[in-house]
């Protein structure tokens, strides 16, 4: 790096990043997290995958090289990461948020859980006190939904409201769709009711939640529970926002045209969700709410 220095070109974080996997491909972890102390005093910040390399070398370490080694829930474990952090602290690398924050998002994207909820409580009991920030939230979100943990889901979800951040749509649409084909109706509602009060344009939730997963799925009861909170969020507004696309799927049809009931609205609205896909619905989308 000093030949790269005195040559006028500075290393970025992938270079940075490189030199760490290598050290850590050869064993040299002391070296591994001497280069991390130099990425980030020279500003450059770790990448999650930066971090996964860090705990995948602590991994090896502890349990023997082994071909191809996949970071699964077997693998890692929160005394490693532990490990991790007190080695950081030894080379003068104190976590900060931005450090818990790609370290818990690279123990969710490795599908461990219970380690990345362990990583969480850590780092708010600490001296410092860091708050969840609403990416660390949405990675365990993500997590709880790829594993099929609902009811956890759920939870990170009330709580990323509570404290004013954004659950991402596409992990509650998996959420939601998960709830119901597991039978949890009700918590189903209760997810959907709270991402109407919480910010999100009532569009995006008809687009994302109602058409692109209930509907989509053919989950019918679902469809008609959450599109007739839409229709009470919104009152006539919703109806006028998807008229013109009823209509035309009535003139195409021949049948009767003029005013419709919720009732027609519900059948036709999932018809066009269900059997004429997306596609049908997302010309001419509107882009703001009304």
């Amino acid at each position: 790096m000093e030949k790269m220095k005195e040559d006028g070109v500075f290393p970025d974080s992938i270079t940075y990043s490189s030199l760490i996997k290598g050290y850590g491909d050869q064993g040299l972890t002391d070296s591994a997290f001497g280069v991390l102390k130099c990425m980030l005093d020279t500003g450059c910040e770790p990448s999650h995958h930066t971090f996964l390399s860090l705990i995948k070398h602590l991994v090896e370490m502890k349990h023997g090289k082994e071909n191809d080694l996949c970071l699964t829930s077997s693998v890692i474990e929160f005394d490693i990461v532990v490990e991790l952090l007190e080695k950081m602290a030894e080379h003068g690398v104190t976590p900060n948020a931005r450090s818990y924050e790609m370290l818990i998002k690279g123990i969710c994207e490795a599908g461990n859980l219970r380690v990345a909820e362990k990583v969480l409580d850590r780092m708010m009991q600490q001296e410092e006190g860091i708050s969840p920030s609403e990416s660390m939230f949405n990675a365990l979100l993500s997590c709880c939904c790829k594993l099929e943990m609902y009811k956890e889901a759920a939870k990170v979800v009330d709580d990323m409201i509570c404290v004013g951040q954004l659950p991402q749509l596409e992990s509650c649409k998996s959420l939601i769709c998960g709830l119901y084909k597991n039978g949890e109706n009700e918590r189903g509602v209760w997810v959907f009711k709270s991402l109407l009060r919480c910010g999100y344009y009532h569009d995006e939730l008809a687009w994302k939640i109602v058409v692109d997963g209930v509907g989509k799925q053919g989950l019918v009861e679902a469809f008609n529970e959450l599109f007739a909170d839409l229709l009470i969020a919104r009152g006539q507004s919703m109806i006028q926002a998807f008229f013109p696309k009823i209509q035309t799927q009535l003139r195409s049809e021949r049948t009767v045209k003029g005013s419709l009931e919720v009732k027609v609205v519900f059948s036709l609205f999932y018809k066009l969700a269900f059997l004429h896909g997306e596609k049908a619905l997302t010309q001419d989308k509107p882009s703001k709410q009304l």
